[in-house]
């Protein structure tokens, strides 16, 4: 009997859990942070519905929102995802549910995600910090999650901050292909290089924001009938092929957001990435793997003007000029390339060697 007994209060807890609802901790208005936290020492929160957080935030159609999810332990690993739709009071999805596949038990549509876009907003912790954006393709209600994901044991807060505005400007257009660039091991994330990708060919392409802001660069490697697997790398301060973890603050693979016309593999990019006028960025595309090449058309969007720097002495890209920077020249002319037109008057001609001469001596300001 008294097994019997343990058995129904087993079973009667199971009933109990399976029948926990979706209880909203509360709107995000725009603007306002809200603190948050999870069980101590929390590690595989993100398929574990039962300790999932619930955001509601009223939006009107066409408006962009921005979430963006800070830390403030060391310890915690916060993953995010914005789905449509009003879930308060609904049964929970099942334990073991990933937090991406939440809409497939409750009422509601996903609209974007986010996990490692920023650093760690301590300063350290185990991986990034979400910051992702979605234009409300509807007006209504929409469901923000807030969960933990790989995190390290010990005290697990966060504080999570809404923003709504208008969508932002297409500021710059740049296609391009990787098919015959130069190679070199790329990132798999801020602080590691691949171990498998280590000899992928890139381009990189080095930019000037007009203001200070936060801005979003955007890659699509299907717009010319073919659809390949990019990574997407944006540096501050110049990009050095041979220490390619030097200023990298942001990368990307598959895109998963709605600023694209579509997601996964074929699409890359990074929201809400600050830049500072007056400094270089370049952005990078490179490959997944060390066969994956191709052309990719870049955008990036932001509230100020884009320009690309040029400085044609800084042949290759990287940022420092070098003897690379000659042997680049020298097989762009061989080749018949335009970009060696130095002396810009439609020839290529020994003139235009001194003029790429002149310019390296006179260095990039």
């Amino acid at each position: 009997m008294e097994r019997f007994a343990v058995t129904l209060a087993i079973l009667g807890m199971a009933a109990a859990a399976s029948a926990q609802t979706v209880v909203v901790l509360g709107d995000l208005t725009p603007g306002d942070p809200i603190a948050g936290d999870f069980p101590a020492d929390l590690t595989g929160g993100q398929r574990s519905p039962i300790t999932w957080d619930f955001y509601t935030i009223e939006v009107q159609a066409g408006k962009l929102v921005r979430i963006e999810v800070d830390r403030t332990t060391d310890a915690l690993d916060p993953v995010s995802a914005a789905f449509f739709g009003d879930v308060e009071g609904q049964p929970l999805p099942p334990e073991g549910t990933f937090i991406l596949d939440a809409a497939s038990f409750l009422p509601m549509v996903f609209v974007a995600s986010g996990d490692d876009n920023d650093p760690p907003a301590t300063g350290a912790g185990p991986f990034g910090d979400p910051n992702y954006t979605f234009t409300a393709a509807a007006t209504g209600t929409y469901t923000v999650i807030v969960a933990s994901f790989v995190s390290d044991p010990g005290e697990l807060g966060y504080i999570v901050t809404a923003t709504i505005g208008d969508a932002p400007t297409v500021r710059l257009e740049r296609i391009g292909d990787t098919t015959f660039g130069d190679r070199f091991n790329r990132p798999s994330g801020l602080t590691s290089l691949s171990t498998f990708a280590t000899d992928v060919p890139f381009e990189a392409l080095e930019i000037e924001v007009a203001e200070d802001g936060f801005f979003t660069v955007l890659s699509d490697q299907t717009n010319f009938g073919l659809r390949w697997d990019g990574y997407l790398l944006v540096y501050e301060g110049g990009f050095d092929p041979f220490s390619p973890l030097d200023g990298l603050i942001a990368f990307n693979d598959d895109y998963r957001g709605d600023l694209l016309p579509g997601t996964g593999i074929g699409y890359s990019g990074v929201e809400n990435v600050a830049m500072r006028s007056g400094l270089p960025y370049v952005i990078v595309q490179t490959g997944f793997d060390n066969d994956d090449a191709g052309p990719y058309q870049i955008q990036v969007l932001g509230d100020s003007d884009v320009r690309i720097f040029t400085c044609i002495a800084d042949f290759d890209g990287d940022g420092q000029l070098t003897i690379f920077d000659f042997l680049a020249y020298q097989n762009a002319f061989a080749a018949g390339d335009p970009r060696a037109d130095c002396d810009d008057d439609g020839s290529l001609t020994i003139f235009d060697f001194l003029c790429f001469q002149n310019a390296f001596a006179a260095g990039c300001e």
